[in-house]
């Protein structure tokens, strides 16, 4: 009896990891497929202004220059930006933890899907869209390109820091930078550590696999800390552009 319930919980096991499987794949899948147009929602205009969205999502608004503007759509963590010559230009939407927990005791993977329209070839002197967030203990900003808005090519420079390798995540290659900057952060001013993944091929929808990037980082040897955000970001230095993204959700 005890080996034939022992069996059952394998066999038990297995099916639920593959449905697990399936689900990450199909969300991969239908993030790509969604074409739907979204209306609605709430607009900001020209300033700064962190909030509560739909559900569990919080957003934030945030340029040093004039300008720009962020619609929160009233589905999932959908939302609209543009700016146009706004200095450094962010809006984004997505999660945000209080008790800054581990990433490895969320209960699972964090994962964002999302699908998104731009326009504009001018992301001033960098431009970012995909993950974007913060973590304590040490202080890091991190993020994952997987699109710009500028013809440049790929992000990545001396003002990334430096390279510390490349990594493999949702079947596309990413190059790892790192590097410390003195500056405005969440604790005010302050001295943090800088993370970037830059997919070398852009894409305007899919799945990102935050954890695995996570994972990835520590074995290059980079340490990552407590998780404070994981948002869908679109983030300009300047120039004029428009991100619409009609299908986002960040999840565990």
């Amino acid at each position: 009896m005890v080996r034939e319930l022992f069996q059952w919980r394998k066999v038990a096991t297995s099916l639920v990891l593959a449905g697990l499987l399936f689900t990450n794949k199909s969300s991969a899948i239908d993030a790509c497929q969604q074409t739907q147009q979204l209306s609605g929602g709430r607009t900001i205009y020209n300033k700064n202004e962190t909030g509560r969205g739909n559900g569990n999502y919080r957003y934030e608004i945030w340029r040093d220059g004039n300008g720009g503007e962020l619609t929160l759509y009233p589905k999932d963590a959908c939302f609209k930006a543009s700016w146009n010559n706004a200095g450094d230009f962010l809006g984004r939407v997505g999660l945000v933890w209080d008790n800054k927990p581990n990433y490895k005791n969320l209960g699972g993977d964090l994962i964002a899907n999302y699908s998104y329209k731009k326009s504009g070839n001018d992301g001033g002197t960098y431009s970012y869209v995909g993950i974007y967030g913060w973590m304590d203990n040490p202080q890091i900003e991190y993020y994952v390109v997987d699109d710009w808005l500028h013809n440049r090519g790929a992000p990545g420079g001396s003002y990334m820091g430096s390279q510390k390798g490349t990594i493999n995540v949702d079947g596309g290659t990413y190059k790892v930078w790192t590097g410390t900057r003195t500056g405005a952060s969440k604790w005010g001013q302050s001295t943090f550590t800088q993370i970037f993944s830059v997919r070398t091929q852009q894409r305007t929808c899919g799945q990102i696999n935050i954890s695995e990037h996570f994972r990835q980082w520590e074995k290059l040897g980079i340490r990552v800390g407590q998780l404070m955000e994981a948002q869908i970001l679109a983030e300009s230095g300047g120039g004029s552009g428009y991100v619409d993204f009609t299908y986002a959700t960040v999840e565990i």
